[in-house]
């Protein structure tokens, strides 16, 4: 913490959370509402970590939640507690994680993708198993290796593969999400296809080295 924001902090540090956040709903003080994050960091933190297992989530978690603080400030009552408040915010985003997840692990490597005649599964995404190097690990891992290599995609690649391979949508419903033609969704879905071999493939090979 910079010596700026420990002057800011000990300056209120008389000021109950439910002050600071009144106020800061009034004058808008970014100050105000970077005191009352720094409260909070390491208990609600620890909290999430608890609740979702993974640091870089609780991390994310913990900044959704106070964004929806931020954007929520009006429905905030005079008279009630802040902290039950945030704690109930920070769990209802650490469930919506929690339920993303098991939704996006849960999907078989061998499920169709779509509801299209010709439709791909998530496990001819990745090389054939003859040569492949991780034969022996377990499918979450296979998922979440494919699901880390989608996330370095190039965003057009990764928005229909996304839409597609994971959420289960079909061509024609990507297609209308995305304003784009169906046959721009078709060849994205190639081109994308193409792209996570190749770094499916060098992952590959670092495994094995």
């Amino acid at each position: 913490m910079n010596g700026l924001m420990e002057k800011t902090s000990v300056q209120y540090t008389c000021w109950t959370d439910e002050d600071l956040f009144l106020e800061y709903r009034m004058t808008e003080n970014r100050d105000l509402f970077e005191v009352l994050v720094q409260r909070y960091e390491t208990e609600l933190f620890r909290f999430l970590y608890k609740k979702v297992g993974n640091r870089e989530a609780a991390e994310d978690v913990f900044q959704l939640a106070f964004m929806l603080v931020h954007e929520k400030r009006d429905a905030f009552e005079e008279g009630r507690r802040f902290r039950p408040w945030l704690y109930r915010i920070a769990t209802n985003r650490a469930i919506d994680y929690l339920r993303m997840n098991k939704r996006h692990l849960a999907v078989s490597l061998d499920s169709p993708i779509s509801g299209e005649t010709e439709s791909d599964t998530i496990g001819e995404l990745v090389p054939d198993a003859q040569t492949r190097p991780y034969d022996s690990i377990e499918r979450e891992e296979e998922i979440a290796l494919v699901r880390d290599a989608i996330r370095h995609l190039p965003e057009n690649y990764r928005a229909v593969l996304e839409m597609v391979c994971l959420n289960g949508m079909s061509y024609q419903a990507a297609a209308d999400e995305l304003g784009i033609p169906l046959k721009t969704v078709s060849s994205r879905i190639a081109g994308a296809k193409k792209r996570l071999a190749v770094v499916l493939s060098v992952r590959s090979r670092r495994l094995e080295n």
